[in-house]
């Protein structure tokens, strides 16, 4: 038992360090401007349905409840292996960093320019003033460096980087004992009678 407990750690530690180094390598790619990136419609319904149901593993044992509002007329274009990557950052942040019994909810609209605005949000601790200007430093983990919660401190540049890669952005609003709101702002597909 003693030698088969520190295997399991090491085998930890060792995937640890595997994110942590496919998390540089995917810096370094978009801060470099190679990222190939191949934009297609993506339903959004089904993309975050996926993500949800992909998550559910990490959220179940933290009692966190993962749903959507997002109605199947929403689509974005985007490229659809770094939206998921983007989903699941995201969505595996609300939950690592919920209450036990928390909540995630996605819902989409659609905002004056044409984009579609979808959100994650939250019912976490929420961030500080303070907190949320240190968010985009790199290994920046705002105080939870000691913690159990796993991370490197990149999920969040890459992720900001890959959404204006793809031509959106990305806002992030939070209060202490509000929680947390992530805004995705991605274009809409173009009719096809529009396209060239």
């Amino acid at each position: 038992p003693t030698q088969k407990g520190y295997v399991e750690h090491i085998l930890r530690a060792g995937q640890h360090l595997m994110g942590v180094v496919n998390d540089v390598l995917d810096l370094q790619q978009v801060e470099a401007g190679v990222v190939s990136l191949k934009p297609e419609p993506i339903p959004l319904k089904a993309e975050v349905q996926e993500c949800i149901a992909m998550l559910g593993p990490m959220a179940q044992p933290r009692h966190v409840l993962m749903s959507s509002q997002i109605g199947p007329e929403w689509t974005v274009f985007a490229d659809k292996q770094r939206f998921r990557q983007v989903l699941m950052n995201i969505g595996s942040n609300a939950i690592k960093y919920n209450q036990s019994g928390g909540d995630v909810q996605f819902a989409a609209q659609q905002e004056d320019d044409g984009t579609v605005a979808l959100t994650i949000s939250d019912s976490g601790p929420g961030m500080s003033a303070q907190q949320l200007n240190k968010l985009f430093n790199p290994f920046e983990r705002l105080g939870r460096e000691t913690s159990s919660v796993e991370g490197t401190g990149l999920g969040l540049i890459i992720t900001r980087s890959l959404i204006e890669a793809m031509g959106g952005r990305m806002a992030i609003r939070s209060q202490p004992g509000t929680g947390t709101r992530v805004t995705l702002i991605l274009p809409m597909t173009q009719p096809s009678s529009d396209q060239p």
